[in-house]
């Protein structure tokens, strides 16, 4: 009787701890693999900085409340030839300060591939003039990238829309 309370008791310890593991693991997808690469920006032929509205939240009824919204950067290389390099990928708030650098190294973006970055719909600080200013070049004249973010809530009365980038420096 004692070895079977013994090795429910040890079960039941077993199946908590495996739980609170699980709980305590923070999930992060989209998961990219990013290929990252060494070149100089001297060897780029093409450079351009792309100005991409977030909206980390929006406002509500009469502006006295916001939700909180999950913004999806997608950086879309259409050449069927050419691969691009983004150079790097920055987080602003609606007052202009930098949140977050996403991209520690440049990233090859081989042709007809893209790369994303999320917001997490719990990110507070960027608010409703939230943008990204994303870096590119390429080593040849290439398609500019496409560059867009789908920005969506998780909620009852979902909303969802995307935002184009546009070019702020050549």
């Amino acid at each position: 009787m004692k070895k079977l309370q013994f090795i429910f008791t040890l079960s039941i310890i077993i199946l908590f701890s495996a739980c609170n593991n699980k709980q305590d693991e923070k999930v992060h997808l989209p998961s990219p693999v990013y290929n990252y690469a060494k070149i100089e920006d001297s060897l780029f032929k093409v450079k351009q900085s792309v100005y991409v509205p977030i909206y980390s939240d929006i406002y509500l009824m009469d502006g006295s409340k916001t939700q909180q919204l999950t913004a999806t950067l997608s950086i879309r290389n259409i050449s069927f030839k050419d691969s691009i390099y983004v150079t790097s990928v920055n987080y602003y708030g609606s007052q202009g300060e930098l949140i977050k650098e996403y991209t520690p190294s440049k990233i090859l973006v081989k042709p007809m591939s893209s790369v994303e970055f999320v917001v997490e719909q719990a990110e507070s600080k960027g608010g409703p003039g939230a943008n990204f200013v994303v870096n590119w070049g390429a080593v040849r004249s290439a398609n500019n990238p496409l560059i867009q973010a789908v920005i969506n809530n998780n909620s009852h009365a979902s909303v969802s829309f995307v935002t184009y980038g546009i070019v702020i420096k050549e």
